[in-house]
């Protein structure tokens, strides 16, 4: 009944086949798993493609002077800004405006820093020059180059020239095989290069008072002037002033100083009235910013001298060539007195109050070896609305007995005991007005005036002075007449 049976001992358990080619797609997706995970981790890596690459160019455009004879100067330069490290120059084109010379082509050599790049392949009928560039690499961020000739007598005074980069085939720049052109509005162009002839300097006055007086053995500023470098940069190497004098001998022995911003640049001695400085320190007159010069002594005689920049020289930075001054040019006079008397206006309270108001400060001061004597001094008065009743003279903050006396509109102080002033000394004078009563706009009005003749007699003195048995007035005495104090109410 069991038949159908199958014997135990015939019954052997079924082996499983293994499936290649399942367990294959299990570990290639296993694989890329992983791989997966692994580039997760480091994180995306940028690979330029062409149309990530970006660079700009632009160039300095300032137009600049050089002489004819200028050996080597910078002509164009302009500058390259790339976004990604190991870009190259590869090729390069500039044109030259101006002038159409093979053998001026020639002389251009381009420059990044002190490294010399590339060679000229060929120049066509247009002026354009053509550079090939053995794969230059280029910095991240901003990269400078420049043109700079080499002037073998290749232009001529008169002649200008322009460089530019025409297109943007000008600049040809390579990254990992990729060629591509940087970002400019085109033509990219540089300042125009004017070529002068001979440069020379010129010498320029400055500003001086009309009337510049000094006393015998007083350190004296002789003449001010400035000297100018227009075409190029010079070494300053010498410098001399001619002069005449009116009441003194031209053979004077004196010794001068020159003075640059009151650094001393040189020292010498007159000799048949011309004083030539060596310069004794380096002194370069930079281009176009002029240097101010200023000539003392103090071992001058008395007379009248009138002063002259007769001659100046040096080297020129660029040309190397001697530059020398194109034309000679009258300084300044100057007075040398045994003695004078200086007056100075102070400044005064400017508002009118009833009673003493100080109404005018002066300060007068001996120049010279000898002691000074005041005579007689003059204001000139003006009042509105204003009513006066007592004028005082205060020196050195003492009050002066002295009779004044107002006549139309002069209040003459005749001192029949003179101000004595020491050599050298200062006295400090003060006008007073006691005012009585004032309207509501009152004022008053007050200066000390010179003379404009000489001393002819004490009635045509405004200020009359004395130095040992010699008589004065106000008569060219400096910076007269002074300036007047107003007050108001």
């Amino acid at each position: 009944m069991f038949e159908h049976l199958t014997p135990l001992a015939r019954l052997r358990p079924r082996r499983q086949r293994t499936d290649l080619r399942a367990h294959g797609g299990v570990f290639l997706i296993t694989l890329a798993a992983i791989a997966l995970l692994f580039n997760l981790h480091r994180g995306p890596e940028a690979v330029a493609e062409p149309n990530d690459l970006n660079a700009s160019l632009s160039a300095a455009a300032a137009d600049i002077v050089l002489t004819a004879a200028t050996p080597q100067a910078e002509v164009f330069k302009f500058v390259i800004k790339t976004e990604q490290s190991g870009v190259e120059l590869r090729k390069l084109k500039v044109n030259v405006n101006g002038i159409y010379d093979p053998a001026l082509f020639d002389g251009l050599h381009l420059f990044q820093g002190q490294t010399q790049l590339g060679q000229i392949d060929k120049y066509d009928d247009h002026g354009n020059i053509y550079f090939s560039i053995d794969h230059y690499v280029l910095a991240r961020g901003l990269n400078q180059f420049s043109f700079i000739l080499n002037n073998q007598d290749y232009v001529r005074a008169g002649q200008v020239i322009q460089l530019a980069l025409p297109d943007k085939a000008s600049v040809v720049l390579g990254y990992q095989g990729h060629i591509f052109y940087p970002q400019a509005t085109y033509p990219v162009t540089g300042g125009t290069i004017s070529f002068s002839g001979q440069s020379s300097l010129l010498a320029q006055n400055l500003p001086v008072p009309n009337k510049v007086i000094f006393a015998v053995g007083e350190t004296a500023d002789l003449a001010r002037f400035q000297l100018l470098a227009p075409d190029e940069s010079v070494e300053l190497e010498s410098l001399a002033l001619s002069f005449e004098s009116i009441g003194a001998s031209n053979n004077l022995s004196a010794d001068f100083q020159l003075y640059n911003d009151e650094n001393l640049v040189g020292s010498a001695t007159a000799e048949q009235g011309q004083i030539s400085f060596e310069i004794i320190r380096p002194l370069t007159l930079v281009k176009d910013q002029p240097r101010q010069f200023i000539i003392r002594s103090a071992k001058l005689g008395a007379g009248v001298y009138q002063w002259h920049v007769s001659q100046a020289g040096g080297q020129g930075l660029i040309s190397g060539q001697e530059v020398m001054l194109s034309d000679k040019l009258a300084l300044n006079s100057v007075e040398i007195k045994p003695y004078y008397l200086e007056f100075m206006a102070a400044t005064t309270d400017r508002r009118l109050i009833p009673g003493w108001n100080e109404v005018y400060n002066l300060q007068v001061r001996a120049h010279g070896g000898a002691d000074l004597k005041i005579k007689r001094l003059t204001w000139s008065i003006d009042l509105t609305g204003l009513d006066v009743n007592g004028w005082e003279i205060w020196v050195n903050d003492k009050v002066y007995l002295v009779n004044l006396k107002l006549s139309d509109d002069r209040l003459m102080a005749d001192l029949s005991l003179p101000i004595k002033i020491e050599a050298g000394q200062t006295a400090d004078i003060k006008l007073l007005a006691k005012v009585k009563s004032m309207e509501k706009d009152a004022g008053l009005r007050v200066y000390l005036p010179g003379d404009d003749e000489p001393l002819g007699g004490k009635t045509s003195a405004n200020i009359w002075w004395s130095a040992e048995e010699e008589q004065y007035n106000g008569y060219q005495l400096p910076d007269f007449p002074l300036a007047p104090a107003i007050l108001t109410n």
